[in-house]
């Protein structure tokens, strides 16, 4: 099970917010073309992190989103 994860990384002193899980895919594949879906659907840059893999991330004011693919081990 593949579970698509939403984290917003803010620039400032305020704080961190959790990231949360959004949905789940039985494939990583099926995940991934999910972030695509994302990408044009929202504007977000489709990106490739060394840490995170392929990803979407969009930079709002003081804030930067990022969505991911993530294996949930627990929904197996």
């Amino acid at each position: 099970m593949w579970s698509l994860i939403i984290a917003i990384a803010l620039m400032d002193s305020t704080g961190q917010e959790t990231p949360k899980l959004v949905s789940s895919y039985p494939t990583l594949r099926d995940c991934r073309l999910e972030l695509i879906q994302v990408a044009k659907a929202l504007d977000y840059d489709l990106v490739v992190s060394p840490l995170l893999g392929y990803s979407v991330k969009k930079n709002q004011d003081r804030k930067t989103i990022v969505a991911f693919c993530i294996q949930n081990k627990e929904g197996v």
